[in-house]
C-alpha cells in the first residue's frame, strides 16, 4: 500500500502526443486496410509501445493490469454493481467473469466521473479453451459509447474488462446486468405466469414438456417476441398454433393452444406484434386457457425458453454507503475479518486480518469493499468490517528520531525525519508497522 508522487506534467504531454503521433500514422493506417481493425485499448497499448512507455514501470504495470483481469477476473453473480476509484499516479484494470444462460442478454454499463477527459476501455471476451491459447476478443467499446451488450446463444461464459487510460484520476461505476433476449410473449404478463416449466413430465412420464405454460385469461394479446416469418397451422397436440421463425438467431418460436391466429401465413412481425390470442385448444381443453410457449433450433431440438424470456424486477443493490471508503485508507473495527477471493461470503479466504489492521479500500459495491492490506494482499471484505483510518486511534510521542517510510517496509522511501519528542496520530496498524500522520503527513513507522 505504498504511495507514489505524480507523473510530472511533461509525462502527461508526452503521453497524449505519442499518442495522437501514433494515431495519425500513415503506414498504421495502411495495415489496417489489411487487417481486422484494432480494438480502442489495442490501439492504445500499441501507441503506448511506440512511445517507448511500456518501458516504464508506470506503463509495464498498465499493460501487466490489462493482461491479469482477463487471465484473473472475479466471479460475480448478477446483477452487479461496483465503484472503483483509479488515481493518477497508478495503473489498474478490472477483470468480472459471468456465467450467461442461453438465451440471457448481458449489458455492461460504464460511468465515469473526473475532474478532466479520460478514456475508458470496455472489452468481452471468451476464456480459453486450454492453456495453450488465449482467451479470444468478442466486442468492446471505448469512451463514445460505455455501453457493451452480448447475447448468449448457448451456455456462455463471458470475461469484462474495463480499465482508464494512464495519468488520470477517474471513478468508474460499473454495472451488469442480465435479461432475458425477447420480449415476454403474453401481453401483460411475465414469468410469475408460468405455471409448467420446461421437462416437466407428461403422459405418465412418457415423454417431457417441451416449452413452458403462461397463464393468462381467454382471449389474452399473444405477442411476437422477435422479427420474424410466421407459419400459421393446427394440429392435435398444439391445436390453433403458430410458428415464428427468427433468421437472425437461427431458431423457431412456438406458440400452441391459440383461441384465434390473427397474422396471416408468411407475414413479416416484428416485436410486440399481436399474433394471437390465449385459449386452450388442442390437448388443452381440459386445463384453463394458456400459452405453450417453445423455442427450437434447428439440429439441437427444444430448447429451454425460461432464460430468453425471463426480465428480472430487481437491479443491483445501490451503491448507498458501501462507497463513503472509495479512495481511502480504512481500518479493519474487529478482529480475524476475512480477506476474500470474490465479493461472496462463501468465496476463498485470502487472508485474515487483525483489529486495527489497515487496508486501502479500491472499490466498492453489494455491501462489499474491494481492498488491498498492507502486505500486498487483495480482496474483498464487508465494507461494515471497515471504519475509516482518518480519526486517529491514538497520540504518541516518539522517544527518538525516526524515518517516517511511504510503506511498511526497510526499503520503502522515507518521507520525512521525525525528531524525538514529535506528537504523531496512529491511525492503525500492520505486521511490523504503525500507520501514522505527522504535521499532515502520513506515513509508516517502522517497529523495534
Amino acid at each position: 500500500m505504498s504511495s507514489s508522487s505524480r507523473p510530472h506534467p511533461a509525462q502527461c504531454l508526452l503521453l497524449v502526443g505519442v499518442l495522437a503521433v501514433a494515431a495519425c500514422d500513415p503506414a498504421r493506417q495502411l495495415r489496417k486496410v489489411f487487417e481486422s481493425p484494432p480494438t480502442p485499448h489495442e490501439e492504445y497499448a500499441e501507441g503506448l509501445r511506440d512511445a517507448g512507455l511500456d518501458e516504464t514501470a508506470l506503463g509495464q504495470t498498465w499493460l501487466g493490469a490489462a493482461a491479469q483481469a482477463i487471465h484473473e477476473p472475479v466471479a460475480v453473480s448478477l446483477p452487479y454493481r461496483e465503484a472503483v476509484y483509479v488515481p493518477a499516479s497508478e495503473a489498474r484494470a478490472f477483470g468480472y467473469r459471468v456465467v450467461l444462460e442461453e438465451g440471457q442478454r448481458l449489458s455492461v454499463l460504464v460511468e465515469r466521473e473526473a475532474r478532466a477527459p479520460v478514456r475508458v476501455f470496455l472489452d468481452a471476451f471468451r476464456p480459453a479453451r486450454d492453456s495453450t491459447e488465449a482467451p479470444r476478443h468478442r466486442a468492446s467499446a471505448d469512451s463514445a459509447g460505455m455501453t457493451l451488450t452480448l447475447e448468449a446463444d448457448d451456455a456462455d461464459t463471458v470475461l469484462i474488462r474495463v480499465q482508464s487510460e494512464l495519468l488520470r484520476d477517474v471513478r468508474l461505476t460499473i454495472t451488469l446486468e442480465v435479461r432475458g433476449a425477447l420480449a415476454f410473449p403474453v401481453s401483460g404478463k411475465d414469468t410469475r405466469a408460468v405455471q409448467s416449466l420446461f421437462g416437466a413430465s407428461r403422459d405418465a412420464g412418457a415423454r417431457s414438456h417441451h416449452g413452458i405454460d403462461i397463464f393468462a385469461p381467454r382471449g389474452t394479446p399473444v405477442l411476437a417476441v422477435a422479427p420474424g416469418r410466421a407459419s400459421v397451422r393446427e394440429n392435435r397436440l398444439g391445436g390453433k398454433v403458430i410458428f415464428l421463425r427468427d433468421p437472425s438467431r437461427g431458431v423457431s418460436y412456438y406458440y400452441a393452444h391459440l383461441d384465434s391466429q390473427l397474422v396471416a401465413p408468411g407475414a413479416e412481425v416484428q416485436i410486440g406484434d399481436t399474433i394471437g390470442l390465449v385459449g386452450n385448444t388442442g390437448n388443452a381443453r381440459s386445463t384453463p386457457p394458456h400459452l405453450h410457449f417453445g423455442i427450437y433450433r434447428r439440429g439441437f431440438g427444444p430448447r429451454n425458453p425460461y432464460a430468453w424470456v425471463h426480465q428480472p424486477t430487481q437491479g443491483p443493490a445501490p451503491l448507498g454507503a458501501d462507497s463513503a471508503l472509495l479512495g481511502m485508507v480504512a481500518r479493519v473495527r474487529i478482529g480475524n475479518a476475512v480477506l476474500r477471493a470474490s465479493p461472496n461470503a462463501d468465496a476463498d479466504a485470502v487472508t485474515r486480518l487483525a483489529s486495527r489492521q489497515v487496508v486501502r479500500v479500491i472499490g466498492a459495491g453489494g455491501g462489499w469493499a474491494r481492498a488491498e492490506s498492507a502486505d500486498g494482499a487483495r480482496g474483498w471484505i464487508r465494507v461494515g468490517q471497515l471504519v475509516s483510518a482518518d480519526a486517529p486511534l491514538r497520540v504518541e510521542r516518539l522517544d527518538r528520531t525516526v524515518a517516517l517510510r511511504d510503506a511498511p517496509d526497510p526499503s520503502a522511501l522515507v518521507k520525512a525525519s521525525l525528531p524525538a519528542g514529535e506528537r504523531v496520530d496512529v491511525l492503525g496498524d500492520a505486521a511490523n508497522a504503525r500507520l501514522v500522520r505527522a504535521n499532515g503527513v502520513t506515513g509508516w513507522l517502522l517497529d523495534d
